[in-house]
């Protein structure tokens, strides 16, 4: 477990690392050392992570079911269009007819 003595060295070996080369095992402990916090942060960050992608399937299921039914609507919207449409040239023929009729007898 990461500990203030493990991150005191890990701040140390880093320090020193900048106003020097470090030797082959300096190196080999600092690798060690980042291997250690990665795996703390790893262990630390995974429920965080696992439930973000727990609540990143349920979010993609929501915008397909929105999709659906917006799909529907569209579809719905559509034939609306063609109804209104047909009624409107019903209409006009309509009002073409009773212009004829009304024509004829002016």
């Amino acid at each position: 477990m990461w500990d203030k003595a493990m991150q005191t060295r890990l701040d140390r070996l880093r320090a020193e690392g900048e106003a020097r080369a470090l030797s082959v095992e300096e190196r080999r402990e600092l690798e060690l050392l980042y291997a250690e916090l990665d795996a703390e942060e790893t262990a630390r960050l995974r429920p965080a992570f696992e439930r973000m992608d727990g609540e990143a399937h349920q979010l993609m299921r929501e915008n397909a079911a929105v999709e659906a039914v917006l799909e529907s609507r569209r579809g719905l919207l559509a034939r609306m269009r063609a109804e209104v449409a047909e009624w409107l040239s019903e209409h006009e023929r309509l009002a073409a007819r009773t212009k004829e009729l009304v024509g004829a007898y002016a």
